[in-house]
């Protein structure tokens, strides 16, 4: 049976033309990927750090049509992102003879099993017409992107795709733009969606990662919550720390969008691996998550019941295409 695919145009992100004779080796040198790895592939995730190891941006990397000596690449960032992410390469290009600068008249789609928000099945749906649709490289199964021509006849509802994609994202627990600005790599799940490769050489902020992930002390991870009373999903949550039952900080809110939820950095002591939905005393019963996710199957998504600053209280849980961290 063929699932039913919902095609976006994503207006809130931005194009960068990075291209010139030493574009790779100077893209090498800066970001948390391999850049090697796009001689396999036609599109990685990776991010820029600052000097203490903290992001400043994420980002797409695709590989672009290169000719004769030059080697070009498009990096697709949240617009809020674009300007700062162009003027920090400009700032580390220094005397090298490579062209950075705004992609224009083009545009950013991206196309979802429309059933993946619940099931989040680890294989999507390949798109009709997929010659340039390319597997988003965070997460199996979380759907495709492609970069477009502005076509003026193109008919997309732009509030509801953004919206759509939006709710698409908080489901899978995946963060980007903003909310990933100033936050460790690891923390944000950067090396469970491949966004860092942990054997290449140096690059800006490597060794806060590198001394994190060999040590593998990574007590707090990227979550995604959902309210559990619809007024407080309708209020919305208030920025700040999740605390358990005892009042114990237990998280922290990255994002809130009202009755969507939000995601959330939280202990990964308190929220219980999926081979042992209840080993915390304060997790939510399974026979409890139907009344918070009504049309969600969380039958192995282990989760667990946090209060924000002012008592409303959200379900917390691990996304089920996580693989085995600790």
């Amino acid at each position: 049976m063929l699932m039913r695919q919902r095609q976006l145009r994503l207006v809130s992100k931005s194009l960068l033309l990075v291209h010139g004779a030493s574009a790779k080796q100077f893209l090498q040198g800066l970001t948390t990927k391999d850049m090697d790895s796009l001689n396999n592939v036609p599109l990685v995730y990776s991010f820029l750090l600052n000097v203490r190891g903290r992001i400043l941006a994420d980002f797409f990397i695709y590989r672009g049509n290169n000719g004769g000596n030059a080697e070009t690449f498009v990096l697709e960032t949240e617009k809020s992102q674009a300007e700062l992410l162009e003027k920090t390469l400009k700032l580390y290009r220094l005397r090298k003879q490579i062209g950075i600068e705004p992609l224009l008249g083009k545009t950013v789609l991206f196309r979802f099993d429309a059933e993946g928000e619940t099931t989040q099945k680890q294989k999507a749906t390949i798109p009709e017409n997929s010659s340039d649709w390319m597997a988003d490289p965070r997460v199996p199964g979380f759907g495709f992107r492609a970069i477009r021509k502005i076509e003026k006849e193109t008919a997309h509802d732009d509030e509801a795709s953004s919206s759509a994609y939006l709710r698409h994202r908080l489901a899978w627990g995946l963060a980007e733009g903003t909310e990933m600005v100033d936050q460790i790599p690891l923390n944000m799940n950067g090396d469970i969606t491949g966004g860092i490769s942990f054997e290449k050489g140096c690059y800006i902020g490597q060794e806060l990662v590198a001394r994190t992930h060999f040590t593998g002390i990574v007590r707090r991870r990227l979550m995604p919550f959902r309210p559990i009373d619809d007024k407080n999903g309708r209020d919305g949550f208030r920025d700040g720390f999740l605390l358990d039952e005892r009042g114990k900080r237990q998280g922290k809110i990255i994002c809130s969008h009202g009755q969507l939820g939000g995601l959330c950095l939280a202990s990964l002591d308190i929220v219980p691996p999926a081979d042992c939905p209840s080993a915390d005393q304060s997790t939510t019963p399974l026979s409890d998550q139907s009344a918070v996710y009504p049309h969600s199957d969380l039958s192995f998504s282990p989760s667990v019941r946090l209060f924000d600053s002012s008592g409303a209280a959200v379900i917390v849980h691990r996304p089920k295409w996580w693989p085995s961290v600790s």
